[in-house]
Formats: C-alpha cells, structure tokens, sequence
C-alpha cells in the first residue's frame, strides 16, 4: 500500500507542477492522462478524501466519459503498479517471498 501512495503521491506532485496547463486546457493533456486518470481510479479504493475532490473536479472538467473510461482503465491507461498494489487479491506468492527474504538480510 506504501507503493501505491508513493505512486500517487508523485502523480499529486506532477499535476501541481502541471496545473496552468490543465487550467487553460479543455481537453485532458495527452501526456497527463495516465496521471489523471490514475488518480481518479485510486480514489474510491484509498483513504484520502481529497482524491475523491480530484476526480468530481476532473469529471467536472473532462466529462463522464472521462471518468468511466478512467474507472475501466479503457486504453490500458492506468498506472499498472498503482492498479496491482490496489487490488484486492493477495500478492503472488514469490513477491511475498522476496519481500521477507529482504527482510531478513536487513
């Protein structure tokens, strides 16, 4: 989950550096639009309220359409890493494994 919220964290940071162009654009910057809609996607599935004001507000902005297509990862937008570290099925057994191997050599 730390992943995830590293991945997002760094995508919130993007948008505040990229916000006079979204600002002044009507439709979504083609370089943005992972980032966007990768915000959108993690918004129901975290605990941050202010990423449930990010996706009205870009819903607001870029449409229904937007925002479904964001939800259904349409076009394979998504940051996959955010998507996987979202899920909600078990991680697969040799990540598990790894990760308590690095465990132990730390």
């Amino acid at each position: 989950m730390i992943e995830a919220y590293d991945i997002l964290s760094l995508n919130c940071e993007l948008l505040s550096e990229r916000i006079k162009l979204i600002e002044f654009s009507k439709e979504c910057p083609p370089d943005l639009i992972s980032c966007i809609s990768t915000l959108m996607y993690a918004a129901p599935r975290v605990d941050i309220p202010e990423l449930s004001t990010i996706r009205k507000q870009f819903t607001a902005k870029y449409g229904k359409v937007f925002d479904e297509n964001a939800m259904g990862n349409v076009g394979g937008v998504l940051n996959e890493r955010v998507v996987t570290k979202l899920s909600v099925q078990p991680p697969a057994a040799y990540l598990v494994q790894t990760y308590l191997e690095n465990l132990r050599l730390n």
